[in-house]
């Protein structure tokens, strides 16, 4: 019973990762976040706290949607 179990869980390792992929150094979703910062840096420019505070928000609400997608 110990061999089965032992040659069942090989197997489903193997089944599992039979194909790895390469990871991709940009994706879609970065370009989107990178879009969105720099959207929100441009129309929320500004020194003074609540403008910093709305560039936070809308980092936020940006990324989401970036995710989101």
């Amino acid at each position: 019973m110990k061999r089965l179990l032992t040659i069942a869980g090989l197997l489903g390792v193997l089944w599992v990762f039979p194909n790895p992929t390469t990871a991709t150094a940009e994706t879609t979703t970065d370009r989107c976040l990178d879009e969105a910062i720099r959207s929100c840096d441009d129309e929320f420019g500004g020194d003074d706290r609540f403008t910093i505070a709305i560039r936070g928000w809308c980092y936020i609400i940006r990324t989401g949607i970036c995710k989101a997608q």
